[in-house]
């Protein structure tokens, strides 16, 4: 019996000790939130920008051409796009599809908790589209094979196709 009292006064202690809920909780939803833009590089149709972030639940951006109206926090959280932050609290991003030789700024936002924080805006220039030039040169031609050189200045992808003489060209 006195084994028993014993075994049942541990067990009621264990499990006092271990639902206890009032343990404090480290949320850090107290602590303000920030968010910092830098340029990495500038193309033709895009641009690449690290966006650097502390005691951040959610971080966004947008980009907008520079004339403008920079959207207000919310819209940014809302309607932005959302960066995935590594472990150190930052993020390489490239936003495409901008057009060539236009002007634009970036804007971010992050959220803590009720807590918001807005960048610095990042100004930025799309390179102009360069004069794009093809040549295609053939080298060697034999019954199995065909050898061929393409020579492309300022192209940023090239394809190509190669058909029998009696096809259409698509």
């Amino acid at each position: 019996m006195k084994k028993f009292r014993l075994l049942l006064l541990a067990a009621l202690t264990f499990g006092l000790y271990s639902c206890e809920t009032n343990l404090p909780q480290d949320t850090n939803e107290d602590l303000q939130p920030t968010v910092a833009l830098e340029k990495v590089a500038e193309g033709i149709n895009n641009v690449t920008f690290k966006v650097t972030s502390t005691n951040a639940k959610e971080v966004k951006y947008m980009v907008v051409e520079d004339e403008a109206e920079s959207p207000a926090l919310d819209t940014i959280l809302t309607e932005g796009t959302a960066v995935n932050l590594d472990e150190n609290g930052s993020a390489t991003v490239t936003a495409e599809g901008l057009d060539a030789e236009t002007e634009y700024k970036v804007v971010a936002a992050a959220k803590n908790g009720s807590k918001r924080a807005g960048s610095n805006t990042l100004y930025i220039t799309t390179k102009p589209q360069a004069a794009l030039a093809l040549s295609v040169e053939v080298v060697q031609v034999t019954h199995e094979n065909m050898f061929f050189r393409v020579n492309a200045e300022n192209a940023e992808k090239i394809s190509y196709l190669v058909l029998y003489a009696d096809k259409e060209t698509p």
